[in-house]
């Protein structure tokens, strides 16, 4: 493989890591902001968890973003010679 293949497949683990822990977070948060079943509209951890994870998922949004722009970016150079 040459050095412009490498750089590609380099951008892989982080933009890996970075879309299952959104995954992961995600799916914590729709079951915090989900409301016990003896409480009628409250949060099963309380607002401030429920507002810590969506600060939480925008960060790694973010995260996986770039890192996916990153990955394409730096795929297509490989592929075009840029």
């Amino acid at each position: 493989m040459g050095p412009r293949t490498l750089s590609c497949s380099s951008h892989a683990t982080p933009l890996l890591l970075t879309a299952l822990g959104l995954a992961a977070v995600t799916l914590l948060l729709v079951y915090a902001t989900r409301p016990a079943r003896d409480s009628v509209g409250r949060d099963r951890f309380g607002r401030p968890v429920s507002v810590t994870l969506s600060g939480l998922t925008l960060a790694l949004a973010a995260a996986a973003g770039y890192a996916c722009f990153l990955a394409g970016d730096s795929g297509a150079r490989a592929v075009w010679g840029l």
